[in-house]
């Protein structure tokens, strides 16, 4: 396939986009340390009970566990920024 290398064409983001997913990345990353664990993501779903009180019924330790190794490549147990980015460019 010309011009493709694995066949599959990521999405390519605009500078807007990326601020915008540095935002996101950087409120999720809940203890500052450039990388989102299941426990920041407890953190951030936490902060939303006050709006959705039965999120914990959505978003279960468990399934917060199972979402980051889906999508932390380098199999470290966090998602870096560049793996964050990623998942998004394959969605």
């Amino acid at each position: 396939m010309a011009g493709s290398q694995s066949g599959t064409m990521a999405h390519r983001f605009t500078e807007a986009e990326l601020r915008t997913i540095k935002e996101l990345f950087s409120e999720l990353d809940k203890d500052g340390d450039g990388a989102i664990s299941s426990q920041d993501l407890a953190t951030a779903t936490d902060s939303l009970k006050p709006l959705v009180p039965d999120i914990g019924r959505f978003f279960a330790d468990k399934m917060l566990e199972e979402l980051i190794q889906e999508i932390d490549t380098d199999k470290d147990g966090k998602v870096s920024y560049d793996e964050f980015v990623s998942m998004l460019a394959d969605k």
